[in-house]
C-alpha cells in the first residue's frame, strides 16, 4: 500500500481490475439439400470451462476485493492468486505451472512465492508468509512468555531477559549458559501457551556451579526501550538507548519521550542499540530517524517505496520525506499526528548492529545514510530485508506477500547482504547492555574519541566457555520472524 504525506500519514490501496470474455457456438449447416454443399464455416474453439485453480497464461485476475471472504479451500486460493497478482512485487516471476492446488491453502500460497536467487545466492523471497490469525497473534511481541532471548549459536547462552517476566523473576541474566533442558511442557522457547512450563539447568558464570530452574509462561507486556542513559567519553555527553522492537504500540511514544530527555541534558553523539532489534512499524522508523537527524535531513527523502510495475502512481507517490512532526499514531499514542518532535540534528550516529538487527532498523540506518548523516556500525552485519508488506486479512488467516522494495534519497536500496560494520566486535555477553565495558558499547564510545575503531573485539576478552551436557530435551530456538517493514494501511489512519 501506497504511503502518502501531508498531515497526516496517508496510505492509499492501488487495486489491478480486470475483465474477460466468452465465445458461442455456431449454428450447424445445412444437410438434406443435394445440391453442393457450402464450404463450412471453421468452427472456434470452445472457451474451456473455468477450473477451479488459477491457470498460467495471459489471462488476467479479477480484483481480490471481489473474491474476499468465500472461505472454502478453491475460494481462498482465488483470492491469493489475484491478490499476488495485484501487489507482489515480483508477480511477473509467478509460475502457475508450478503451483500447489492439491495441498492446503498454505502450501498453494508458499508454491506461488518464487525462487528467483539474489545477487548472493539467496531466495530473493524469503520473506512473505501467511498464517493462521491465532498463530499470527501468537507472534505479538507482547503476550504469553517465558521473557528469555538465547543466542542463536553453541553453546546458548541467554542474550537478553524481559522486564517483569518469569526469567526475570527466576534470576536469569545476560550471559548465563543453558546446560540441559529436563522437562518441558512446549517445544520452543518463544510464544509459548499460558501455563507451559520449562525446566532446564544453567550456569550463571562460566564458573558458577550448575543450578535448576523452572520457568512458567506468562503474560508478558514487552517494554521496547527497557534503558536509556547518558555516558562519558572524554568528556562528551553520550545518550545511550536501547530500543528493542518497532513492533510495539508505545514504541513511537517512548523514542519521542527519550530522545525529548536526552537532548535537554545536552548530549552531543547518539548511541542506539538496535542489536536485537527484527523492526516492525515503518512509521516508528520514519519518526526515530527524523529526531536523530533533525535539521541535517530536512528537505530529503527518508524513503522512496518501489512497489511492481502495475503500481507505478504509487511509486511516484511513495516517497517519504523526513519529519517535524508525528506524521502517524495508528493507535491513539500520547503524541498526537501534527505534534512536534524534537529535532537532535546529529551529523553522526552510532548503531550496535548484529544479525538480527532487520527490517524497519535496516530502514532507519538507510535512510540516515542517504540523507547525508554518518552512521557508524559497531558489531556484525545486519540481517539485510529491504522490503515492506501490508497485511491482508481473509478467512481466518493473515497474508503478508512482499510487495515494496526501499530505497533511500540518493537510491540506494536492495541491500539484501545487509549493512557491514564499520568497527567488527562480537556481541559481548559478559557484561549487560548499557555497561560502559560492554563490548559494542566500548567500541563505540572509543571510537566517538579517536575515530577508529578498537584493536581488540570483545571475543577476544571472553572466559572459555565449559561444554553444554550431552542429550536432553532439544527445544526449539528459532526466534519468531517479520518478514519485511511493516507499512501502514489506510484503514488504521487516524
Amino acid at each position: 500500500m501506497q504511503l502518502r504525506f501531508a498531515s497526516p500519514l496517508v496510505l492509499a490501496v492501488a487495486l489491478a481490475a480486470c475483465g474477460g470474455g466468452d465465445g458461442d457456438a455456431p449454428a450447424p449447416g445445412p444437410t438434406s439439400t443435394p445440391t453442393p454443399r457450402p464450404t463450412p464455416t471453421p468452427r472456434p474453439t470452445p472457451t474451456p470451462t473455468p477450473t477451479t485453480t488459477p491457470t498460467p497464461g495471459t489471462q488476467q485476475f479479477p480484483p481480490s476485493e471481489t473474491l474476499a471472504n468465500v472461505c472454502t479451500a478453491d475460494g481462498e486460493r482465488r483470492f491469493i492468486r489475484s491478490h499476488m497478482d495485484e501487489i507482489y512485487l515480483w508477480y511477473s516471476e509467478i509460475r502457475d505451472s508450478s503451483a500447489n492446488v492439491t495441498g492446503t491453502v498454505e502450501d498453494y500460497f508458499n508454491s506461488l512465492r518464487i525462487a528467483t536467487l539474489d545477487h548472493s545466492g539467496k531466495p530473493k523471497d524469503r520473506f512473505s508468509y501467511i498464517r493462521t490469525l491465532q498463530d499470527n497473534e501468537k507472534r505479538s511481541p507482547s503476550g504469553p512468555s517465558y521473557g528469555v532471548y538465547w543466542t542463536e549459536s553453541q553453546p546458548r547462552r541467554v542474550a537478553y531477559v524481559l522486564k517483569d517476566s518469569p526469567a526475570e523473576r527466576a534470576g536469569l541474566k545476560r550471559g548465563a549458559q543453558l546446560v540441559n533442558v529436563l522437562a518441558a511442557t512446549y517445544l520452543s522457547w518463544y510464544r509459548p501457551p499460558t501455563g507451559a512450563s520449562v525446566t532446564f539447568t544453567v550456569r550463571d558464570t562460566p564458573t558458577s556451579a550448575e543450578r535448576e530452574i523452572t520457568l512458567r509462561a506468562a503474560n508478558v507486556v514487552e517494554d521496547p526501550l527497557p534503558l536509556s542513559k547518558v555516558v562519558q567519553a572524554g568528556g562528551r555527553q553520550v545518550g545511550y538507548v536501547q530500543f528493542n522492537t518497532y513492533e510495539i504500540d508505545n514504541g513511537q511514544d517512548r523514542l519521542i519521550d527519550t530522545l525529548s530527555a536526552l537532548q535537554r541534558q545536552g548530549i552531543s553523539d547518539v548511541v542506539l542499540d538496535l542489536r536485537y532489534n527484527g523492526g516492525g512499524w515503518l512509521y516508528q522508523a520514519w519518526s526515530l530517524a527524523s529526531m536523530l537527524g533533525g535539521s541535517h535531513v530536512q528537505g530529503k527523502a527518508f524513503v522512496r517505496m518501489k512497489y511492481n510495475d502495475k503500481r507505478q502512481e504509487a511509486t511516484r507517490q511513495g516517497v517519504v520525506p523526513f519529519t517535524t512532526q508525528v506524521g502517524a499514531n495508528p493507535d491513539g499514542g500520547t503524541h498526537a499526528v501534527g505534534s512536534a518532535l524534537p529535532q537532535l540534528s546529529l551529523p553522526r550516529v552510532y548503531v550496535l548492529a548484529t544479525g538480527w538487527t532487520c527490517s524497519a532498523s535496516e530502514a532507519t540506518i538507510n535512510g540516515l545514510r542517504g540523507a547525508g548523516v554518518e552512521v557508524v556500525l559497531i558489531g556484525s552485519t545486519t540481517c539485510g530485508k529491504p522490503y515492506g508488506f501490508v497485511e491482508r486479512k481473509n478467512c481466518g488467516k493473515a497474508i503478508a506477500a512482499i510487495e515494496v522494495e526501499m530505497a533511500n534519497e540518493v537510491g540506494y536500496g536492495g541491500y539484501t547482504d545487509g549493512f557491514a560494520p564499520t568497527c567488527a566486535v562480537a556481541d559481548d555477553l559478559s557484561h549487560e547492555r548499557g555497561d560502559a565495558a560492554e563490548g559494542l558499547l566500548a567500541a563505540a564510545l572509543h571510537h566517538i574519541q579517536t575515530g577508529s575503531c578498537p584493536a581488540k573485539s570483545a571475543e577476544a576478552a571472553q572466559e572459555p566457555l565449559p561444554q553444554a551436557a550431552a542429550g536432553g530435551i532439544d527445544m526449539d530456538f528459532q526466534r519468531p520472524e517479520l518478514p519485511g517493514v511493516r507499512l501502514l494501511p489506510a484503514d488504521l489512519r487516524r
